[in-house]
C-alpha cells in the first residue's frame, strides 16, 4: 500500500506537468506555472542514500534548469537521507495519509451517496445549502478561500503570513490539476463556502485533496458533505480506494477517521532554505 500511496501522489501532482526520471528519483515540474514546491519536486527512490544525493539533487537541476522546490522522501529509503537535509537547512514537512476502503461513514446513513442536504451539528437543516462541481466562475471564489487556509494555517504556526504570490501559485497549480482531477464546490445561497478536488487515480487508489470550509460555516456538516461527494465523485470514474492526507497536528484527521479513512502512512517532504515559506 506504501508505495502505491507514493505513486499516486507523485501522479497527481504531476498532472498537466512534466515528468523525468533520473537516476536516483523522479523529477516533476509544471514549467508553465509560477513554481510551487507541491508542482515542483524531487520524488526520491528507495535506493537513494545520504552519499548519493548531492548528485541526485544535481542531475534534477540538469534536467529542470532551476533548483528542485521540494525533495520527497521515500518511505522505504535509507533512514540516512533525512538527518542530511536537516543538517543542510532544509526544513521539513509531515502529512498523515489515510485510505478508505469502503463507503464513508456519513451521518444519516450516507455513506457512499452524494450529499446534497447539508445538517449541522444538532441535526438542523443549513437553507440552501449545495454541493456541487466547479465551474471557471467558482476560481475568483476559489482563490479567496485558499487566502483565508494560508493565513489561518500561518497564524496556527505562528509564523509571517506568506505572500499573496504564493497564494495565487498555489491556485494556479489547482486550476491546472483541475483539468483533469473533479473540482467540487460548497455553495450557501449561492455564495461558495468551501470546495475540495478529486481525481480517480492511478491503479484503483484515488485521491481527496484540499478540503476547505470557510471557518464561518464550520460544523455544520459541509466538510464531510464535500468529502463523502468527493469519494463518490471519484468512485463513479473508477476509484476503488481513496487516500486523503491531513496535518498530522490538526483537527480534520479525526473528521476523516470518522468517515472510515484508516491512518496508513506518514510521507515527509523537503524545501530548501530558500523555499521554506512556499506551500
Amino acid at each position: 500500500m506504501a508505495r502505491r500511496i507514493i505513486d499516486t501522489i507523485t501522479t497527481y501532482w504531476a498532472l498537466g506537468g512534466l515528468r523525468r526520471r533520473i537516476e536516483g528519483g523522479l523529477v516533476v515540474t509544471h514549467p508553465r506555472l509560477p513554481p510551487h514546491p507541491l508542482g515542483d519536486f524531487l520524488q526520491l527512490s528507495a535506493e537513494t542514500t545520504a552519499e548519493s544525493l548531492p548528485g541526485v539533487l544535481a542531475a534534477a537541476e540538469r534536467q529542470t534548469g532551476r533548483p528542485g522546490r521540494a525533495v520527497r522522501l521515500h518511505p522505504a529509503g535509507p533512514l540516512d537521507v533525512e538527518p542530511k537535509l536537516i543538517i543542510d537547512g532544509w526544513t521539513g514537512d509531515a502529512e498523515l495519509q489515510l485510505v478508505l476502503t469502503g463507503p464513508p461513514i456519513s451521518p444519516g446513513g450516507a455513506g457512499g451517496e452524494d450529499v446534497r442536504a447539508v445538517t449541522g451539528v444538532a441535526g438542523t437543516a443549513v437553507p440552501r445549502t449545495e454541493i456541487r462541481p466547479g465551474t471557471e466562475s467558482d476560481w475568483p471564489a476559489v482563490a479567496r478561500l485558499f487566502r483565508l487556509d494560508h493565513e489561518e494555517e500561518d497564524r496556527r504556526a505562528g509564523v509571517p503570513t506568506r505572500s499573496p504570490e504564493v497564494t495565487n501559485a498555489a491556485v494556479a497549480l489547482r486550476r491546472e490539476l483541475s483539468r483533469h482531477a473533479d473540482l467540487l464546490v460548497a455553495a450557501v445561497d449561492g455564495s461558495v463556502v468551501g470546495f475540495v478536488i478529486c481525481w480517480a487515480g492511478v491503479d484503483g487508489l484515488g485521491i481527496v485533496e484540499d478540503v476547505f470550509v470557510r471557518s464561518d460555516h464550520r460544523r455544520r456538516g459541509i466538510a464531510t458533505a464535500l468529502v463523502v461527494t468527493a469519494v463518490t465523485a471519484a468512485r463513479r470514474r473508477g476509484a476503488r480506494e481513496l487516500v486523503i492526507a491531513a496535518d498530522p497536528t490538526d483537527h480534520p484527521r479525526h473528521l476523516y477517521a470518522r468517515l472510515g479513512f484508516r491512518p496508513t502512512l506518514v510521507t515527509r517532504s523537503y524545501r530548501p532554505p530558500e523555499a521554506a515559506t512556499l506551500s
